[in-house]
């Protein structure tokens, strides 16, 4: 009973050195995707205080999409009025005719094949947020309403965070697949912030035999 107590004490005192810490990232990841600088001391306050981003509110609309480049390449981002941002890449395979840009982050395909079936390799499929910079490589193939995911890289993914996030989780957990029943690629993060508050982080490969696409913290 007494240690209970005592880990919920501190899980809800926030730790100064990992405040810090969240602190030195929020800010090098507002500068790498060009927050505005008028906006940054702001929107550091509002992320530190546990506030809800503008970019995280349901049904939120950015008043500006543009692209951004960095160390990870060129990229479509969308702004919200706090400053807070999110990714919205398409890949170029990707017809999108629903307007559901947000959720086909995808980039960087090269392919080969013809109408008998198409394989992309070397797709980088990621998500961009002010917290969280989560990405991975991974190699498909789509014909008619069928799909298969053949290759994901270990190597080449990459995890960055605020917060302390370990316990990782990366595979194929559907190799083939149809419109029906998608491919699925997925990895899965646990992570732990300031307050000692803990939460997971997706993301997503779902291939079709009509399109690719991308989910995040599903």
């Amino acid at each position: 009973m007494g240690t209970a107590t005592a880990t919920a004490a501190t899980a809800s005192t926030p730790d100064e050195s990992e405040v810090s810490k969240a602190a030195g990232f929020l800010e090098e990841n507002m500068a790498r995707f060009e927050v505005p600088q008028e906006l940054r001391s702001s929107l550091l306050e509002k992320a530190l205080s546990g506030t809800t981003l503008d970019a995280d509110l349901p049904g939120a609309v950015p008043v500006v999409v543009e692209t951004v480049t960095n160390d990870y390449g060129t990229f479509p981002i969308n702004r919200y009025a706090d400053g807070s941002f999110e990714s919205v890449g398409v890949s170029e395979e990707v017809v999108n005719s629903d307007g559901d840009v947000s959720l086909r982050a995808i980039k960087n395909c090269s392919s080969s094949g013809g109408s008998g079936g198409v394989t992309y390799t070397g797709c980088q499929v990621y998500h961009w947020t002010l917290w969280h910079n989560m990405w991975f490589h991974a190699n498909y193939s789509r014909a008619s309403n069928a799909s298969t995911i053949s290759y994901m890289p270990a190597a080449q993914r990459g995890f960055e965070s605020a917060n302390s996030c370990s316990t990782e989780v990366f595979g194929i957990t559907q190799r083939t697949g149809n419109n029906a029943s998608p491919a699925k690629a997925d990895w899965l993060m646990t992570c732990t912030d300031f307050s000692g508050a803990s939460s997971s982080k997706s993301l997503g490969l779902r291939v079709t035999g009509s399109s690719a696409y991308s989910v995040q913290n599903y």
